[in-house]
């Protein structure tokens, strides 16, 4: 309850569930938190609770907004989707990918997925602070 008194709201007796996989939700309002619930367990095993800052990855979160943005820029006749992205970044076009059109990129078809070397959490934990959990 304290954390709803430190963005000055009143105390509210929160109910309801949450479906499996939907264990923490943040809100904000005019760049105000007003929600922050978490709950569950921070992996399959169950053996460790979700805490405020447990380690999520985020996947995805962007792609809605960058294909909105995308297909207004394109009926707005700004963007060409058809057009080399090298068109509107011209460094792109290195290592043979001048060819690569702004559609492959946003259809995910223009082959640049995977990384060099195979990454584990432990970067992630140390650029984020040293969380021993």
């Amino acid at each position: 309850m304290s954390a709803l008194r430190s963005v000055g709201l009143p105390l509210t007796d929160v109910q309801g569930r949450c479906e499996d996989g939907f264990d923490a939700v943040a809100a904000l309002v005019d760049g105000r938190t007003v929600i922050d619930l978490w709950g569950g367990w921070a992996g399959a095993a169950r053996t460790r609770p979700w805490e405020q800052d447990t380690l999520v990855n985020v996947w995805s979160t962007t792609k809605g907004v960058t294909a909105l943005c995308a297909h207004i820029l394109a009926d707005r006749g700004h963007l060409d989707l058809d057009a080399p992205l090298a068109q509107y970044w011209p460094r792109f076009a290195a290592a043979g990918k001048d060819k690569v059109s702004v559609r492959h990129l946003l259809s995910h078809r223009a082959g640049l997925s995977g990384l060099r070397e195979p990454r584990t959490v432990i970067p992630l934990r140390r650029c984020c602070g040293n969380r021993s959990r």
